[in-house]
């Protein structure tokens, strides 16, 4: 029987590989943030502890709305909302839908 520490490392080793790929695409700015911020928060989780994604989701959807909110405790401040969008797609590997974007 495998361990639940390996299956966790395998899941998050795979959701990695995933974030790296994508960052070859995406601007500088945004790899080097994706690479220096979520894929370490990301080393740190357990795939079982949905709630912990669930939270680094919801952070970057609250930058992609505000990139200069609170939330974001001034590390955004010079982001655009279509930079915070394409971190969003780098690290979650899904487009932001037109609504969380301003009008």
């Amino acid at each position: 029987m495998k361990s639940p520490n390996f299956e966790s490392k395998k899941h998050n080793e795979k959701w990695i590989a995933e974030i790296l790929e994508r960052c070859e695409k995406a601007s500088s700015k945004v790899a080097e943030r994706a690479k220096s911020f979520y894929i370490p928060e990301i080393e740190k989780i357990s795939p079982t502890i949905r709630q912990s994604i669930d939270y680094l989701e919801g952070d970057l959807i609250a930058l992609v709305r505000d990139p200069k909110g609170p939330i974001g405790q001034g590390e955004y401040d010079d982001w655009t909302q279509e930079e915070v969008a394409e971190l969003y797609t780098v690290v979650f590997g899904k487009d932001v839908p037109a609504q969380w974007m301003e009008q």
